[in-house]
């Protein structure tokens, strides 16, 4: 809805507004595809939650190759990937604990 609309004659306005319409959309469509007039929009993807946050973190610490092998080596021993998995990221939030010791039936 225009400011002008009682000021100017119906069809000079509309024809006005349709001509700002069109280029308006030529403009935010230019600028999606990086061809703008002043500057790219820029999309900024959204931040991760915090369980994202902390998988990803997991992810993180279980690529080194000391805790592939102590998984490989926690693995060979009984225990299920997830439990080994659980273990080595225990340890790594409190360096000075020592790997738990098997408990044997």
């Amino acid at each position: 809805m225009g400011l002008f609309t009682d000021t100017v004659p119906r069809e000079l306005y509309d024809a006005l507004q349709s001509r700002y319409d069109a280029l308006l959309d030529k403009y935010h469509s230019l600028r999606l595809q990086g061809h703008a007039p002043t500057k790219p929009a820029v999309l900024i993807p959204p931040k991760p939650d915090s369980g994202q946050l902390a998988v990803m973190g997991a992810e993180k610490a279980l690529q080194t190759p000391g805790a592939i092998a102590l998984i490989e080596e926690l693995k060979a021993k009984g225990k299920s990937e997830a439990e080994a998995c659980r273990i080595v990221l225990e340890m790594r939030r409190d360096p000075g604990k020592a790997p738990p010791t098997p408990v044997l039936p």
